[in-house]
């Protein structure tokens, strides 16, 4: 079973206290992590975290990556969109394609042109379909991390 999609739960739109209008990209009730980042090609790729529940591996992508700020882990994932999901106090220069996307209602924040996700029966030492090879990935996630 392989599904790809962007968004999966597009069109959910709530109003935020204010004059906010946000709509909700996607959710998952399971752990997951921040599996590589590429300088070079601007991307985020965040991964779920092995489940018991679910045979279902869940990788999770933003593309063109300008602005990033968040953990590294969490134990679930929902991601918004939309006007006032930007972080206070950041600024994007005017001109610069893409938008804001939150992780959990502020716990993170992500200015990108793209999310997208990939689900899988793949487990942590299948490679993503977005790339790159495990072996790659557990060297970048250690330099970003500040091992050596």
């Amino acid at each position: 079973m392989t599904k790809v999609g962007t968004p999966k739960i597009g069109g959910t739109v709530s109003k935020v206290p204010g004059t906010f209008v946000v709509a909700m990209v996607a959710v998952w009730e399971r752990p997951f992590r921040v599996w590589h980042f590429s300088v070079s090609y601007n991307q985020l790729l965040l991964c779920s975290l092995s489940e018991d529940t679910s045979p279902v591996r869940v990788d999770v992508l933003f593309s063109n990556v300008c602005f990033l700020q968040m953990s590294t882990k969490c134990t679930r994932l929902e991601i918004h969109t939309g006007e006032g999901c930007d972080p206070p106090g950041v600024e994007i220069p005017a001109g610069t394609r893409g938008e804001w996307f939150t992780r959990n209602a502020g716990e993170g924040y992500v200015f990108a042109t793209h999310c997208q996700w990939h689900e899988d029966e793949g487990n942590a030492m299948t490679p993503s379909r977005f790339g790159p090879s495990n072996e790659r990935t557990e060297v970048t996630i250690a330099v970003v991390l500040g091992r050596s």
